[in-house]
């Protein structure tokens, strides 16, 4: 079953995009079947094109789109005699994917179309001058029966690979809330050096090329904060251009990327993605409508046409898009959480869906 869907959306928007976790997905990190539904519709019934826009690496969204392409497949197969009757019907909409904060964009046709990788010299900056002082994997570190893990597990994210220092969560958690599992560098049986770093740790196994995104994963959030306040002070704070983007995309993560590359930027190109491929229909920033939970949202969720975040966002993203809003950005909070279907609900309000 879908919604009652009587004609073409006369929505300002053409492009929903859309944060995964604490975001579109639910406690689970499913799915639900009223966010299927409606996404169907939009895309089916109103042409509309989404976007996954995830921090995560893209092998970690395979699942969910495939369970959503899935269900777009069956849903059209039960709908295709309404669908062939429907007068004046916009073509379907496309599905895009944002991963590594916009270090990597797939196309509609699911190739990979845009990169945007870290230099290697500062990659080795990361890992040299930060990376290297939370790890309990370096030569001379004697680890003491009972000692707890690395307070910081470095995880990197290239084309190909999502690679880690430490665990951060159980390897099956891992795999139940992503779909894929991490590589674990085992320092020191990693079996190739992968770079001349010489720091006789866990990093001289980690790439320098490839490299769109690390992560500083911890459960000491004050370390995170002051981590934060580092890498700014370094790579942002008074320089007329950001060398690194940095941004938390969850209270225990610390994400970096190449300066200027973030989901805002990220959907920006995929604008320009789509009008090339309908110019007979081009799309602008303004007709886009984006979520987000995390600091790692608000830049999308501010150069959007619509951005709203989360009943249950940060607090510090709320704080900081709501000093926007008086700026006149056109943000707002969902009335409801990512446990109640807080992106499909809006997006019903907003096309003017009805729930059977």
């Amino acid at each position: 079953m879908g919604f009652i869907v009587e004609m073409p959306s006369k929505s300002l928007y053409k492009v929903v995009a859309s944060d995964m976790d604490g975001t579109l997905l639910n406690e689970h990190h499913r799915l639900t079947e009223r966010t299927k539904k409606v996404l169907f519709d939009l895309i089916y019934h109103h042409g509309i094109s989404f976007v996954f826009a995830t921090g995560r690496h893209h092998y970690c969204v395979t699942a969910v789109k495939d369970d959503l392409n899935h269900y777009l497949e069956e849903q059209k197969a039960l709908q295709a005699a309404q669908l062939a009757a429907a007068p004046h019907r916009e073509a379907p909409g496309d599905v895009y994917l944002v991963s590594s904060n916009g270090a990597r964009v797939h196309g509609a046709d699911g190739t990979l179309v845009l990169t945007h990788d870290i230099p290697p010299a500062l990659v080795a900056e990361l890992y040299r001058d930060y990376g290297l002082l939370y790890t309990t994997k370096r030569k001379g570190f004697v680890k003491r029966e009972g000692e707890p893990e690395d307070v910081v597990s470095v995880s990197v994210y290239t084309t190909t690979q999502w690679l880690m220092s430490a665990m951060f969560y159980s390897m099956g958690e891992m795999e139940e809330k992503f779909g894929f599992r991490p590589t674990l560098i085992q320092y020191p049986d990693a079996p190739a050096l992968q770079n001349d770093l010489g720091t006789d740790s866990a990093f001289d196994y980690y790439p320098l090329t490839d490299v769109g995104k690390v992560c500083f994963r911890s459960f000491d959030l004050e370390l995170l904060g002051q981590l934060e306040r580092d890498l700014r002070a370094r790579y942002q704070d008074g320089l007329e251009q950001e060398i690194l983007s940095i941004a938390f995309s969850s209270d225990n993560c610390l994400d970096v990327m190449l300066g200027g590359v973030s989901k805002g930027s990220a959907i920006s190109e995929i604008v320009a993605l789509r009008s090339a491929k309908q110019p007979a229909a081009p799309v602008t920033l303004e007709q886009v409508v984006a979520f987000g939970d995390s600091m790692n949202d608000k830049e999308m969720l501010y150069t959007c046409g619509k951005g709203y975040y989360m009943r249950n966002a940060q607090q510090r993203l709320k704080e900081e898009l709501s000093e926007l809003q008086d700026r006149g950005v056109d943000c707002e909070e969902t009335t409801s959480t990512n446990t109640e279907d807080g992106v499909a609900r809006t997006l019903m309000a907003i096309y003017e869906l009805q729930d059977w």
